[in-house]
């Protein structure tokens, strides 16, 4: 069997209120060639979702379409960029 393509995905269910679930998911595909080892692509993909997941969480970014009031408030504490 020859294979061309991995793809390497985690997702991660939170409860952020009753009946709230927050589902948050991260797919990376590499194009691979023989010379490739699929094992360490494989590995660098997951860990590569996982990671990804993890910040999504600490972020909390839906909090924006869940939780407006706190977003404002947490967007006028932080100082702005530029």
């Amino acid at each position: 069997m020859k294979i061309t393509e991995i793809t390497r995905s985690f997702s991660k269910t939170i409860q952020e209120k009753q009946f709230e679930p927050i589902n948050v998911f991260a797919s990376y595909k590499a194009e691979v060639s023989e010379k490739d080892d699929l094992e360490k692509v494989s590995q660098e993909l997951y860990e590569k979702a996982v990671n990804d997941v993890g910040v999504a969480i600490s972020e909390a970014m839906w909090e924006r379409w869940t939780n407006p009031q706190k977003a404002v408030k947490k967007l006028t504490k932080e100082p702005t960029p530029f």
